[in-house]
């Protein structure tokens, strides 16, 4: 996909990120959409699980890789920005530091607060979902129904 990532507009809107190009695949009123998450960090002491991108961390994750294929970035260091950009991007991010730093997370790592694992240590963090790219349910975010373990192609 880096190609077609390269090639999109850099002003890209969020609304206009659910491109044909990115659409992996079809079913009914499910659709499923390229996200470049598709990284796992080896040094990582933590794996965080989400459901699914939504249309927000998909939006951010594309423009990130995107931009920095255009100027040169390799597939993974694209791919890495991606993840670090968008993984839990939002007010879910912020939502998440709170109760990973009130678990003490932080300190287990050595950290002064979970928010680093979003910023210069992202080394320590592998960011992933059930669903790894994002599933629209009648162009709206997934948020569970229908059941995954029910539906062939989230299966």
């Amino acid at each position: 996909m880096a190609p077609v990532l390269r090639g999109l507009p850099p002003d890209i809107a969020e609304v206009e990120v659910t491109r044909p190009e990115l659409l992996l695949r079809q079913d009914g009123r499910l659709s499923i959409y390229f996200v470049p998450f598709d990284l796992v960090r080896p040094t990582a002491k933590v794996m965080v699980l989400g459901l699914t991108p939504g249309r927000h961390q998909m939006w951010a994750a594309v423009r990130a890789a995107s931009a920095a294929l255009r100027v040169g970035a390799s597939v993974n260091d694209a791919v890495d920005r991606a993840m670090s950009t968008a993984g839990f991007a939002g007010s879910m991010r912020t939502n998440l530091i709170g109760m990973l730093d009130g678990i003490g997370l932080h300190t287990a790592l050595g950290l002064d607060s979970a928010g680093r694992l979003f910023t210069e240590r992202t080394d320590l963090a592998s960011n992933t979902s059930a669903l790894s790219h994002a599933v629209f349910v009648n162009g709206r975010n997934y948020s569970g129904s229908p059941p995954i373990e029910r539906t062939l192609i989230l299966k």
